[in-house]
């Protein structure tokens, strides 16, 4: 997100317009932290489904773990 938009009420109080910041600051953390652990999880299924569970043997899987 490149602007922030501050509703007008809010820049006649110094105090609540920090927090509208701080608010527009986590909302940004959530998201990216949300975004990271869905990638994290995709890349985790990917290499189950390519080599198998951790420490898995077996002659029919497509890939290996290093």
């Amino acid at each position: 997100m490149t602007s922030t938009t501050t509703p007008s009420s809010l820049s006649l109080v110094p105090s609540l317009e920090t927090a509208w910041r701080d608010v527009d600051s986590s909302f940004e953390r959530f998201c990216l932290t949300a975004g990271i652990g869905a990638i994290e999880r995709m890349l985790q299924e990917d290499a189950e489904r390519l080599a198998g569970t951790p420490h898995s043997r077996g002659s029919d899987r497509a890939g290996r773990r290093l």
